[in-house]
């Protein structure tokens, strides 16, 4: 008996998918700056946005992605909502051969496309300038070591911190809706706006306009489209967890009850005693707040205020060898400001 032994299937390469469809790639000026980008140790960054729901967005960074990977499972992959995930995305990509690159004698382990389902998740214009994202700035300065091709939506370039978005190398806008009044389908329609900086232009210093392509839901396979859609229930819980995690939404929820007048008065005069410094020593404080208020309350009773204040997330409290620091959190700077507001202060 002669046993037939079949031959296992050739794994999917996307480097030679790109290879193959080089000169595909090549005639369209948005996908050759892409694969000029990936092969010559460059970096492209489009933002993609429009002022209204359902222009196509997604569908046009998801389309993108596929035509230089070839393979939805790979396009899902680098598919990004997140800081952690956008992480995770840069360390497979530098720990799997499959995405190296020779270059000069060089191994580039980079990301070849990056598809960031809306930026201003990740980098929103409404953070302040804390360290964290002073550091996450900082890093995203170095990303073109990182990353060949990055794409990113958003609703409205408003919501994009400003250095993403003047460090993009094309916006493209989306201007037609697919699904005007969940009935009849519109092909969506995309525009290159290539940015010029000497061109002084209220609206975003956008100069020339070139008609990038359309595209429809309809060309995206059925298990793709379903695909999609869960990553999409996905990215509204991590934005509702956003919401209910931003410290102004906290600040707003304690002030309408979770916090007692006591508490409240210890954290304005805590408030008073931070102008200068960003924290001071329990004894200090402990000192301070007897002087106030016109008691005598041991560090033990004083310890225990301060704990119920930490418990509620408005000031961390490090006790150390008898003696501890306090300092306000993100939420007990909003409620602070919360208080002077009502009080008619700001």
């Amino acid at each position: 008996m002669t046993l037939q032994i079949e031959k296992e299937k050739e794994p999917f390469s996307w480097k030679k998918y790109v290879y193959n469809n080089w000169d595909v790639l090549y005639a369209h000026p948005f996908t050759r700056r892409m694969v000029d980008a990936i092969v010559s140790n460059d970096n492209f960054t489009a933002n993609v946005w429009s002022g209204v729901k359902g222009t196509g967005k997604s569908t046009f960074q998801r389309q993108y992605s596929y035509r230089i990977y070839g393979d939805w499972d790979l396009v899902y992959r680098f598919r990004v909502q997140t800081r952690e995930e956008l992480m995770q995305a840069i360390a497979d990509a530098k720990s799997d051969p499959p995405f190296h690159i020779k270059y000069h004698g060089w191994t580039m382990k980079r990301v070849p496309l990056l598809d960031i389902d809306d930026k201003g998740t990740i980098f929103p214009s409404s953070e302040a300038n804390t360290k964290e994202v002073k550091r996450w700035h900082q890093w995203w300065q170095s990303i073109r070591t990182d990353v060949a091709v990055i794409m990113g939506s958003s609703p409205n370039m408003s919501d994009v911190r400003k250095r993403l978005r003047i460090g993009a190398d094309a916006e493209v806008l989306a201007i037609k809706t697919l699904y005007p009044n969940g009935r009849k389908k519109f092909e969506a329609e995309f525009w290159e706006l290539k940015y010029h900086s000497k061109f002084n232009d209220p609206e975003g210093v956008y100069v020339t306009k070139n008609k990038v392509c359309g595209l429809t839901w309809e060309q995206l396979p059925k298990e793709v489209l379903h695909r999609e859609l869960n990553k999409r229930e996905e990215l509204a819980d991590t934005l509702r967890r956003g919401v209910e995690d931003n410290p102004e939404v906290r600040a707003k929820t304690l002030m309408k009850g979770e916090l007692m007048e006591s508490q409240k008065a210890t954290l304005k005069l805590l408030d008073r005693c931070l102008t200068r410094k960003p924290f001071i020593s329990t004894v200090k404080f402990n000192q301070l707040y007897c002087e106030e208020f016109g008691i005598d309350r041991n560090p033990a009773i004083m310890s225990r205020v301060y704990t119920r204040l930490k418990d509620l997330g408005v000031i961390r409290y490090d006790l150390t060898q008898g003696a501890g620091m306090i300092e306000l959190t993100v939420v007990g700077k909003e409620v602070c400001k919360a208080m002077e507001v009502q009080e008619g202060k700001r």
